[in-house]
């Protein structure tokens, strides 16, 4: 959704995202400086889509990629979740090209 005004970003979402978004506006949420995750009350939601996620795997594709001291992620550093390489081979894809 990056790129949008917000009102173009508000119709692409469905009445469920909406809905997630509004609460996690309305209380106490942490958004992520670097890839813009959020974290409400320990979940872990994507960003641009604001489904349900999970930490290990944010870690796994992006956080552990970029190695930015502003993550928030709990997880960032752990190897337990989804990786690029995990997701290709997965994929029958063969090895993630560096």
């Amino acid at each position: 959704m990056r790129g949008k005004d917000m009102a173009e970003q508000w119709h692409e979402l469905t009445p469920t995202q909406r809905e997630l978004e509004r609460s996690l506006f309305a209380s106490e949420c942490e958004v992520c400086p670097r890839c813009g995750a959020f974290f409400k009350e320990g979940t872990h939601y994507w960003s641009g889509t604001l489904k349900r996620g999970n930490p290990k795997d944010l870690a796994g594709v992006v956080c552990n990629l970029v190695n930015d001291p502003r993550c928030i992620n709990p997880e960032k550093g752990n190897v337990e979740g989804d990786s690029w390489q995990k997701r290709f081979e997965k994929a029958g894809m063969g090895e993630a090209q560096d």
